[in-house]
């Protein structure tokens, strides 16, 4: 530090007195404290002044020093950095400061880095079933690595952040411990590590091959392989299974026998196998799943005939293995219910009121409808009818007409008539019809008035049903209705003729005496043709009459 003071101080005053005296064409001047700089292994920067009277440049001979500036004038600090030697030799480098003439080469020396060798951890702790470990080692040396004992193997390196020397550990059989080690030991060198593995004694145990087991429907003779180095013992509370062996040593067949699954359900059973003489072990639990046997139902009886045109309730016997429902998506509407129990079925039939057979079918499924049986229901014919309303449930019609509607309730082809040309049948649809569409004229009259609407069936039968309503339609409401009802007429008079709607016999009554000439010509129907001629007003007020 004083050193690099003392030259901070000096070179400014040399470089003031050489510039000074520098004149052009003069030879280039360059002062530099000293020519060789010395770096630590781990890198460094250090810096220097110059003092030139000429434009120079630094040129370097190596990439593990950085010099700044590259290039100047005159007077001029000059820092230079050295990174890390991650070698264990020293390295050199140079670089020079030039001008046109003038060169100086200063030489750069770093220390190489020091021997080391660290593990991350000096002893490890394996179980007795073995495994893989590794170690993390930190150094700067080729190594050899030797383990003490066999059943330690050197296995690989790996490089991540730092070398990891990876080693096999075969199983421990033994019930006690085992200790061995590793030497890290520095090729041509000294240096040296040691790793203490300790390997666990293999431990009292009870294992199996599976702690699942499928067994089928049908049932039979399973097992399950027990690993052990004790005496151990099977036990079961499931009543379809039962046990062949239940006290066993070393590795054994533990056998067990699984009755038959008369149920589609899968059902599961359990197993315990235990060691009485180690109860900290606890219990290994096996689980037997059993299949379902496949869907089975039979029905008492299968087919509901000859059920009486009335309906009814109806029970059917269901022996079936699973858990079944009465599925009546594909059944016709005149089934109208169902009611079920554990073993039998109730169906709910409807009267038929058509006079032809009619038969339908319901599923009996289980809940996911994988498995189905049909149950066929057959019904008799019912009698012929033919069925209006009641004569006090239908409404007069009113005045001004219009469409009407009568339903009709009947199981074989149907006509309507009508009597009275007023009333037109519009639309009638034999046996799939429940209704007929009548045309009402508008009734002008102000009394009310009657026609017969005569329904009969058309079955080919000899004795046809009919059934006949009286269709009343109300008057209409009386009026005298006039043209217009406000005639403006000039002073001079003149004739005139004025149409009257009526649907009641009318007269003139009374009129002013400059109105004469009336005539009353009936045209249409309820419509007459009034004309008559109005006097001339000889006054010279406007009048007006009725």
């Amino acid at each position: 530090m004083l050193r690099k003071l003392i030259l901070r101080m000096v070179l400014p005053v040399l470089g003031l007195i050489l510039s000074g005296c520098i004149k052009p064409g003069s030879d280039e001047i360059l002062v530099t404290p000293y020519t060789k700089m010395d770096f630590p292994a781990e890198g460094n920067t250090s810096d220097f002044a110059i003092s030139s009277n000429f434009l120079w440049t630094i040129e370097i001979s190596d990439t593990w020093i950085v010099v700044n500036p590259m290039r100047g004038y005159g007077d001029r600090n000059i820092t230079v950095t050295a990174s890390a030697n991650p070698n264990l030799t020293a390295r050199h480098a140079t670089f020079t400061i030039s001008g046109e003439k003038a060169v100086r080469e200063i030489t750069v020396t770093q220390e190489g880095e020091a021997p080391h060798l660290k593990l991350d951890s000096t002893k490890k702790t394996v179980g007795a079933a073995g495994d893989t470990l590794s170690v993390g080692v930190t150094t700067n040396l080729e190594l050899s690595v030797t383990p003490d004992v066999s059943w330690i193997a050197f296995v690989e390196t790996r490089t991540v952040t730092t070398k990891r020397y990876v080693f096999s550990i075969e199983p421990n059989t033994a019930l006690e411990d085992r200790q061995g080690s590793v030497l890290f030991k520095q090729q041509n060198g000294t240096l040296s590590a040691v790793l203490q593995i300790v390997q666990e004694a293999e431990a009292p145990a009870i294992e199996v091959d599976s702690k699942e087991v499928i067994a089928t429907a049908e049932g039979g003779v399973y097992k399950v392989t027990v690993l052990s180095n004790i005496p151990w013992q099977a036990a079961t509370e499931t009543p379809w299974i039962s046990m062949v062996g239940t006290k066993l040593m070393q590795p054994a067949d533990c056998d067990f026998v699984v009755e038959p699954n008369v149920r589609v359900e899968e059902r599961t059973g359990l197993l315990f196998i235990s060691s009485a003489e180690y109860p900290q072990l606890g219990t290994t639990q096996i689980t037997v799943k059993q299949q379902g046997a496949p869907a089975q139902a039979t029905l008492t009886p299968d087919t509901l005939k000859d059920i009486p045109a009335k309906g009814g309730a109806y029970s059917i016997g269901v022996q079936a293995n699973f858990d079944w429902q009465a599925d009546l998506s594909q059944t016709a509407d005149w089934i109208l219910g169902t009611a079920q129990t554990t073993d039998k079925l109730q169906i709910t039939v409807g009267e038929n009121e058509a006079i032809s057979h009619r038969s339908t079918t319901l599923q009996i499924t289980d809940k996911d409808k994988t498995y189905s049986k049909t149950i066929t229901i057959e019904q008799l014919p019912g009698e012929r009818s033919l069925v209006l309303p009641e004569q006090n449930q239908i409404d007069p019609v009113q005045a001004e007409g219009g469409m009407i509607t009568i339903p009709v309730r009947s199981n074989v082809p149907w006509k309507a008539v009508v009597s009275g040309d007023w009333l037109k049948v519009v639309k009638e649809n034999g046996e799939e019809a429940n209704k007929v569409v009548l045309q009402v004229d508008a009734n002008e009259e102000i009394t009310t008035r009657q026609a017969v609407l005569t329904v009969m069936t058309e079955d080919d039968e000899d004795d046809p049903l009919v059934v006949s309503r009286i269709i009343n339609q109300v008057g209409s409401v009386p009026v005298i209705t006039p043209q217009i009802d406000t005639l403006k007429v000039p002073y001079g008079g003149g004739d005139y003729e004025v149409i009257i709607e009526a649907n009641v016999p009318w007269g003139i009554f009374t009129h002013p005496s400059w109105v004469e000439q009336i005539v009353l010509e009936p045209k249409e129907k309820n419509t007459t043709l009034m004309s008559f001629a109005v006097k001339p007003n000889r006054q010279t007020t406007e009048r007006t009459a009725r």
